[in-house]
């Protein structure tokens, strides 16, 4: 009888054990899936962030582009504006030249 007491109590240890294995299982599990969606979640951030920094630089390019169109167009509005200067003058020396 102290036999299949010993055995018995041996069985219901094991199965203590057993039962606290598949806790820690499933909970290894649970971490597990928070962990995986909180990298999907980090991967998706990263990602977007990544688009709205390449449309920056799209949009920082095309800023530049018209500043520079801007500026080759200031320059060459000044030099029709020293070229009229020029003539108007030549032309009222010559008129007052007379």
């Amino acid at each position: 009888m102290e036999d299949i007491e010993t055995i018995s109590g041996t069985i219901d240890k094991v199965s203590e054990i057993a039962t606290a294995i598949a806790s820690a299982v499933e909970q290894q599990t649970v971490a597990n899936s928070e962990i995986s969606v909180n990298f999907q979640t980090a991967a998706k951030n990263t990602a977007e962030v990544s688009s709205g920094m390449t449309h920056i630089r799209d949009k920082t390019e095309t800023t530049r582009l018209a500043a520079e169109g801007i500026t080759s167009e200031a320059f060459g509005f000044k030099r029709q504006v020293d070229q009229l200067r020029t003539d108007v003058k030549a032309f009222f020396d010559k008129v007052l030249a007379g």
